[in-house]
């Protein structure tokens, strides 16, 4: 697991009492395990993210979120890695719950430990003519970020060159 840093939600920017409880909470497990989010007011909403990056090749491979908003919780992987849309709680890997702030602050905070500590590697190819790097997921083989010189990704290159623990 690699910690994130980043600014946390400020507890004054809550607005409800519910809000300021599961970002309090959400702020003692952080402290607790040495990880860091990123708090936003989206809305109705409050969202707390985690950037999951290779710290070598300064790429973004995953974005970790938590919805929360009286007294309901949505947890999944931001597909467009901005906030440009709502979880979709019929796509793959996105949970609900329902429950107290304080319930639903641990309930995201032992999700986002779970899912920062899944390991991830890089597929590295290096030819004379170009570089490619697919980062997956190990533990399920679910490609994550794409990067390629040419940007072409017809040629089939064959096996990888070599396999990198990014994260483990």
């Amino acid at each position: 697991m690699i910690p994130v840093n980043a600014p946390r939600l400020d507890i004054e920017e809550c607005r409800t009492e519910d809000e300021a409880e599961f970002i309090n909470e959400l702020h003692g497990q952080a402290a607790h395990h040495g990880w860091f989010g990123m708090g936003w007011n989206l809305h109705d909403r409050v969202v707390v993210t985690i950037d999951v990056a290779d710290p070598v090749h300064n790429v973004v491979l995953r974005v970790l979120r938590a919805d929360y908003w009286d007294q309901y919780l949505m947890l999944g992987e931001d597909e467009t890695k901005q906030l440009a849309t709502n979880l979709d709680p019929s796509q793959p890997g996105v949970i609900e719950h329902r429950g107290d702030a304080v319930e639903l602050a641990n309930i995201a905070a032992a999700w986002f430990l779970q899912e920062m500590a899944r390991p991830i590697e890089r597929l590295a190819w290096n030819r004379i003519s170009r570089q490619r790097n697919v980062w997956r997921l190990a533990d399920s083989g679910r490609d994550l970020v794409y990067q390629d010189s040419l940007n072409d990704w017809s040629t089939d290159l064959g096996q990888p060159d070599r396999i990198v623990p990014v994260l483990t």
